[in-house]
């Protein structure tokens, strides 16, 4: 079944009509939800991005935001496991897109806690912030040439990339960059006692000695969220 998933999600001429009609028999996928804010269509690329899934091992639900240009990011489900940013920076012609963005960045880092993945469409952005991941199209663009865009089917479509851009995109966002944020190549964290979880060494200070600081409470609190994520947590220590 694996290597019949393999040869389709991988054929030079896969077409939208036979992702469309693909049917999954592959099941127990662990499920993510996935928040899309735009200000031009996606659900192009969620209609066919299943087998990439599939074959990737995750399954994912997708909560979509109104179309907002202003990025205000109202009605955000925080909750969500990944928020991917969809945003045609040709609309915005009047305002330098980069800091635009990276002031709604500042601002979104502030309520939202998850990865952050934005795909620009013919915007050149730089944002310094490890929550924030940015796929690049060119790449898609530099191998379809002219038949990256479609501009006379935009008004249907909702967005000037073409349909086999739209295929090229869902292939690689399926296969590679959503599964390598949300399926963690680390599997499980080991940490020290002393010195390491709390202040002090607790065969020679005892309960009573030890010190939880602010910044060990952080930590602390930062590996319960870490486990809750999936990663074992291990300790290794010589205390008895």
């Amino acid at each position: 079944m694996i290597s019949n998933l393999q040869n389709f999600i991988f054929e030079s001429n896969l077409s939208r009509s036979r992702l469309l009609s693909y049917s999954s028999t592959l099941t127990n996928f662990k499920k993510f939800r996935i928040s899309v804010y735009r200000n031009h269509s996606f659900e192009l690329i969620e209609n066919t991005i299943k087998p990439f899934f599939d074959y990737a091992g995750i399954s994912a639900e997708f909560i979509y935001s109104d179309y907002d240009d202003s990025l205000s990011f109202l009605n955000l489900d925080q909750s969500s496991d990944l928020l991917i940013l969809w945003i045609d920076a040709t609309r915005y012609q009047n305002i330098d897109f980069n800091i635009f963005i990276n002031d709604r960045i500042e601002y979104l880092t502030k309520i939202y806690s998850k990865k952050i993945l934005i795909i620009p469409f013919e915007g050149n952005l730089h944002i310094n912030n490890n929550s924030v991941v940015i796929y690049n199209l060119d790449k898609i663009k530099n191998v379809l040439g002219d038949s990256y865009l479609d501009i006379r089917l935009e008004k249907f479509s909702g967005t000037k990339l073409s349909a086999k851009a739209l295929i090229e995109i869902s292939r690689d966002l399926g296969l590679n960059y959503i599964p390598s944020i949300l399926l963690p190549n680390i599997k499980a964290l080991v940490f020290d006692l002393d010195n390491t979880l709390y202040k002090g060494v607790l065969g020679e200070d005892k309960v009573e000695g030890i010190e939880l600081t602010p910044s060990h409470k952080l930590l602390q609190e930062y590996i319960v969220e870490l486990s809750k994520q999936g990663f074992f947590i291990c300790l290794a220590s010589k205390n008895e």
